[in-house]
C-alpha cells in the first residue's frame, strides 16, 4: 500500500484550507441534509507496511464475527 505521498492532487485538495473549509461547510448536517456525516478532509498519511500473507490474515480477522 502507498502512503505519505505529498506531490499529488489529493494531498493538495486535502491540505488547502479554502477547499477543506468548503467541503466541511457543504457537508455540515442541517435542516435539508439530516443524518449525514460532516466531512473533514485529511491527507493520506502513512500506509500499512504488511505482506500479502499478513493482509490475508487481517481480512480473516476483520471478517470474524
Amino acid at each position: 500500500m502507498e502512503g505519505g505521498i505529498t506531490n499529488n492532487d489529493w494531498n493538495f485538495f486535502t491540505t488547502f484550507e479554502p477547499i477543506k473549509n468548503r467541503i466541511s461547510s457543504m457537508t455540515k448536517p442541517n435542516t435539508f441534509y439530516k443524518g449525514i456525516s460532516q466531512v473533514h478532509l485529511q491527507p493520506a498519511g502513512e500506509a500499512f507496511n504488511i505482506s500479502s500473507d499478513d493482509a490475508k490474515e487481517l481480512v480473516t480477522l476483520l471478517n470474524h464475527k
